[in-house]
């Protein structure tokens, strides 16, 4: 539910899920003329453990397979060890912003990485490295502020900053809205009841792509029919008059 990516539009997009025990990065996307791929990661890299604070720390396991978009073939698999530590805090002061109350969090890798160089060939291991990525953290912000990347055998570092972002309301605001999706899981129809006005009501198949929306201006209650729609996990997002939006999942048998 979150993306970011580099102000020339070629990447990394990176794709995050977010819940309240867990950041995971679950793909990432490179689009360029010569060179467009897209990841997936098949055991997700866990970013956060929610609470997450200060001396605190975890080690994860992560895998990806890299699609070559130009060559129409899978050619990288990457099989990594993480530590992640967060090993201080204070002030940062970047292009965008200074920022308080800060976090920085340390993630060393070990990664092992695989190429195959032709369609239907074999894997080629390229070697394993060591990545230090420091990142900062700044209150109600759901992405690094500001990124320092350092990998083994290159003289040069990468930096990146946050730019611009605009994310929907905090976990706070939207706890203070009451909102009723049943039957849930649901074979045809679903309610959905509220308090406050909505604006919006649309849902979505977990790849992203909409598939209905309903608009209304007064009723605090809607019932969508969902029979024309196949099994499976959806995602209803509530646009309130306040501008406030609540995503719920819900399963349809």
């Amino acid at each position: 539910n979150i993306c970011t990516k580099n102000v020339d539009d070629n990447g990394p997009f990176q794709y995050y899920d977010n819940d309240n025990s867990s950041q995971n990065l679950i793909a990432m996307g490179f689009m360029t003329e010569s060179a467009s791929s897209f990841s997936t990661y098949t055991n997700v890299l866990t970013a956060f453990e929610f609470p997450f604070t200060y001396n605190d720390s975890f080690d994860d396991i992560w895998e990806l397979m890299g699609f070559n978009i130009n060559n129409d073939y899978y050619d990288k698999r990457d099989s990594s060890f993480m530590t992640v530590e967060a090993d201080a805090y204070g002030t940062i002061t970047t292009p965008l912003d200074m920022f308080t109350n800060v976090l920085r969090v340390k993630r060393t890798t070990i990664d092992y990485s695989w190429m195959k160089f032709e369609a239907g060939g074999d894997w080629i291991l390229i070697g394993s490295f060591t990545d230090i990525e420091y990142s900062w953290y700044a209150p109600n912000i759901k992405t690094a502020v500001m990124y320092i990347n350092e990998m083994e055998g290159f003289p040069s570092y990468e930096a990146r900053y946050l730019m611009e972002y605009n994310f929907p309301v905090g976990i706070e605001e939207q706890s203070a809205i009451h909102l009723e999706i049943f039957p849930n899981p649901t074979t045809n129809r679903v309610t959905i009841k509220t308090d406050e006005t909505m604006n919006r009501v649309s849902i979505y198949p977990l790849n992203g792509q909409q598939m209905a929306e309903v608009f209304s201006q007064t009723n605090p209650s809607q019932t969508l029919d969902l029979s024309k729609y196949p099994k499976g996990i959806y995602l209803v997002e509530v646009e309130f008059e306040n501008g406030t939006i609540v995503t719920e999942r819900i399963i349809k048998n």
